[in-house]
């Protein structure tokens, strides 16, 4: 049985992430406490038995640098709710029968 182990994840561009943060804090803060977020998820995901898919919002063709050899999948869909019903449906369409998506 394949298991897939989604994160659902924006790609990291300076002035568009933590953005209610970056009211707090400068951009350059906003954005370096991001990059902290990925590494420590990509350390968790590691441990996980299933196939870890990043499915992210931003540029075509977006690499994650914490996530060397990962598939990833741009969003679809307008609002998080069809975002996240599409990355599922995108996963099975794979062959996957487990699922856990984490964003």
């Amino acid at each position: 049985m394949k298991d897939a182990f989604i994160l659902f994840l924006k790609y990291p561009e300076r002035g568009k992430i933590k953005t209610r943060l970056s009211t707090e804090i400068k951009d350059e803060a906003a954005y370096e406490l991001y990059l902290c977020f990925l590494r420590d998820i990509s350390v968790m995901a590691k441990q996980v038995k299933a196939e870890i898919i990043i499915v992210y919002s931003g540029p075509d063709h977006a690499t994650f640098d914490d996530f060397p050899q990962v598939q990833s999948l741009r969003q679809r869909g307008s609002d998080i709710g069809e975002r996240m019903f599409f990355a599922l449906q995108d996963v099975f369409a794979k062959g996957f029968k487990r699922i856990v998506l984490m964003g």
